[in-house]
């Protein structure tokens, strides 16, 4: 069936040609899930954001066939092209966010119907992006403390109606976006603007071919991306003393931030990694602009052995994705997160074998 693939519960990491057949068929029929507080594929077909979506070619067939994919991402660092590019944080003013004024009233009632739906969650400290420019060859970013409601407040929440529950009449979305529905800079934005992470995790074989994934399907509780397949992510949290970044460069601290998210949602031991990857520094269209930083984590084959063992034991996994009975045989479609995340880690893969522009995102899934 186009844009959905089976999956045995009991598996947690797929071959290449599993991947592939999901990547096509999110390629063929993008399916969204139905949310009451995004509206996933309103983002790029009312006009929002017409000049962000991020361009990648897809070579889907042994004939050539190329087809370009605009995925809801806009692209702001691509570090598979230029590696050498930081990001400096400017630490010398720290405070905390929330949402303020009339915006906080009207989204009362908001926040409630989230927590109904979805089930409460814990709150707790989220790191925000306040401003970022480029200087040179390097970004200079200043960062605040923010929490994980005010993200629910705004960039979870935003299509969800301001007066009656209803969706885009009047949402935050609409009140985040320019006459021209195109984002705002981040010092100009009313969203929360946490930092995400998302990491594609590869079981290292032999060639591509011999490379495993980890790869399951998200619960209905979470708060995005609900009932797709999902890998390892998470907001990032604040560290405990802001002068830190006087040594080191915002992707420093984002690496330990994500191996943190995987020992917590796989159990598999840090020291069991091969080597961390960055990928990609964008601002997620969905949620209005949100940064998304894109990572790939590579682990050796005896990381299959135990795997299984080890998810069963870990803190996060099995409050993120579904692992019960009534989910042995299901369809899922991969998130947008997932699906552009797989994109990119097979781009950066496969640019050692091309010769082609290391700005251009392409992806050959035809072997």
């Amino acid at each position: 069936m186009a844009g959905k693939f089976k999956f045995n519960r009991y598996s947690y990491l797929h071959p290449h040609f599993e991947i592939k057949e999901l990547l096509l068929s999110n390629i063929t029929n993008q399916i969204y899930p139905n949310d009451d507080f995004i509206n996933y594929p309103h983002v790029l077909s009312q006009n929002y954001y017409s000049n962000d979506g991020c361009e990648v070619e897809v070579i889907c067939s042994v004939n050539g066939e190329i087809r370009t994919v605009v995925c809801p991402y806009r692209m702001v660092i691509n570090y598979a092209a230029k590696p050498e590019v930081k990001i400096r944080v400017d630490y010398s003013k720290y405070e905390e966010w929330k949402l303020s004024g009339p915006l906080r009233d009207y989204t009362e009632s908001i926040i409630k119907d989230f927590f109904n739906v979805k089930g409460q969650k814990e709150d707790g400290p989220v790191l925000r992006v306040k401003s970022l420019s480029e200087c040179g060859s390097e970004w200079i970013c200043r960062l605040q403390k923010t929490t994980y409601y005010e993200s629910i407040r705004t960039n979870q929440t935003l299509d969800a109606n301001l007066d009656d529950g209803t969706v885009i009449e009047d949402s935050m979305r609409m009140h985040d976006v320019d006459d021209e529905k195109q984002l705002k800079n981040f010092d100009e934005s009313i969203m929360a603007n946490g930092i995400g992470v998302s990491a594609v995790v590869c079981v290292c074989g032999k060639g591509r071919k011999g490379h495993r994934y980890f790869l399951k399907p998200r619960k209905s509780s979470t708060g995005v991306f609900s009932n797709m397949m999902g890998t390892v992510s998470g907001v990032i949290e604040p560290p405990e003393d802001i002068n830190i970044f006087k040594d080191i460069y915002l992707e420093d601290y984002l690496k330990k931030e994500v191996i943190r998210e995987f020992q917590e949602e796989t159990g598999l031991p840090v020291e069991m990694i091969n080597s961390v990857h960055p990928l990609a520094f964008t601002r997620e269209l969905i949620r209005g602009g949100k940064p998304q930083f894109f990572f790939l984590i590579a682990l050796p084959g005896n990381a299959a052995k135990i795997i299984k063992k080890s998810f069963k034991k870990s803190l996060d996994g099995n409050k993120e994705f579904n692992d019960r009975v009534s989910s042995r045989i299901r369809n899922f479609s991969l998130s947008p997160e997932t699906f552009f995340n797989f994109l990119l880690a097979y781009n950066y893969m496969e640019q050692k074998t091309r010769r082609d522009d290391p700005s251009k995102l392409v992806v050959n899934l035809c072997d």
